[in-house]
């Protein structure tokens, strides 16, 4: 099994650096979807606002921690009536 098997390609994530120590299985990665949907009008949007890490702690693996830090987009909508002019994009 390898990294892209765990997080394939439609999942819109792609592993950027891995460590793994006797203790810890640490993961970055992040977002390539190139557009979002706004949540609350409904628009998509290409606008990029600009980048923020999301940290997650999941269940050990073979006895180690493991620590997922992901790079993910904030996106500008372009409705002008939109009450929400940033949203992030969901990870599902």
């Amino acid at each position: 099994m390898t990294l892209q098997d765990l997080f394939p390609q439609e999942a819109g994530l792609v592993v950027t650096d891995f460590a793994l120590t006797p203790d810890l299985l640490a993961l970055a990665l992040k977002t390539t979807c190139p557009s979002s949907q706004c949540p609350d009008c409904g628009q998509r949007t290409d606008r990029i606002h600009s980048h923020y890490w999301r940290v997650l702690a999941d269940l050990p693996w073979q006895a180690r921690r493991v620590l997922l830090r992901i790079e993910l987009r904030k996106f500008r909508c372009m409705n002008a009536a939109c009450p929400r002019q940033i949203f992030c994009v969901r990870l599902l």
